[in-house]
């Protein structure tokens, strides 16, 4: 019994330090870890080899992630990378054709790779998403190739520039840098990688706060043209609704606009430009 407890605490200690859950909450990091642990259990465990022995199934695993220690080099992302490239840099290093799985924005979620009886093997289908599913597709690592996106927020000079003209307005004022860098990760992903810069997150960056100054006379803005339709969202759809500020946005949140059709907005919307460039509504947020 000892020699089992002995085994199962270091089994833990191993899984803790080499296979997390990213997303576990600080409150409730084990609890969550476990639930994690149970998920790859059920999905991939239960259909193994070991469909019956989990701590076996996790040790092996343990054991086959030493194979990886270099994976990440071994991708070779760098800007501009094509699902091609990066299936190649993999040929080239003797690994077995994985399978690719993206998310929605072509970053990489997972790779795959497939094993029979303790041997690895090619994967019968490299493809393994609707997105990054041809060898010419875009494929990016989450955070920007080689984690880019948040090296470069993090520049002073940048970063000072955001924090002073596009704050997270609701942020928390005890992880207030944590929140802002998400904030910015996500107007990344979701404006900036369907930019013309979808593989410079820092020209990106700079582009837009250099754009933001042409917007600081809107109304008199005479390059702006109108959006297909000012309606954004199920509220503030008709000219006489009230519009408000956030609480901490111009320190007020009694400030009522009702905007002329002269203005063509009414919700305070940058222009959209051509490649949804820059489609940034202010919903909690401060251009």
């Amino acid at each position: 019994k000892n020699l089992k407890e002995r085994q199962s605490k270091e089994l833990k200690e191993e899984l803790m330090r080499d296979w997390p859950n990213l997303y576990a909450r600080q409150t409730r990091k084990e609890e969550d870890t476990l639930e994690f642990w149970k998920y790859e259990w059920r999905q991939h465990g239960m259909c193994s080899e070991f469909a019956d022995k989990p701590s076996v199934y996790f040790r092996l695993t343990l054991n086959l992630l030493k194979n990886f220690d270099n994976l990440k080099q071994d991708l070779g992302f760098k800007r501009g990378s094509k699902v091609g490239d990066i299936l190649k840099n993999l040929r080239d290093k003797k690994y077995k054709v994985p399978q690719i799985v993206c998310n929605r924005e072509s970053q990489l979620l997972e790779i795959r790779f497939c094993y029979k009886e303790k041997k690895a093997i090619d994967c019968p289908n490299w493809v393994g998403s609707r997105t990054c599913n041809t060898q010419t597709a875009n494929i990016f690592l989450p955070g920007g190739a080689g984690g880019t996106d948040a090296k470069i927020l993090k520049k002073s000079t940048l970063k000072k520039d955001l924090i002073r003209n596009w704050p997270n307005l609701y942020a928390r004022q005890v992880r207030q840098e944590e929140d802002n860098l998400e904030f910015w990760k996500y107007e990344w992903r979701q404006h900036g990688m369907c930019s013309d810069y979808p593989n410079k997150p820092s020209e990106y960056f700079n582009f837009t706060l250099k754009l933001l100054q042409e917007f600081n006379n809107l109304k008199e803005d005479k390059k702006a043209f109108d959006c297909p339709n000012w309606v954004g969202s199920i509220t503030c759809n008709t000219r006489t609704a009230n519009i408000f500020l956030p609480d901490n946005a111009e320190g007020t949140d009694a400030v009522n606009y009702n905007f002329s059709h002269e203005l063509g907005v009414g919700s305070l919307a940058i222009p959209e430009l051509p490649t949804c460039f820059y489609p940034m509504v202010l919903e909690g947020r401060m251009l």
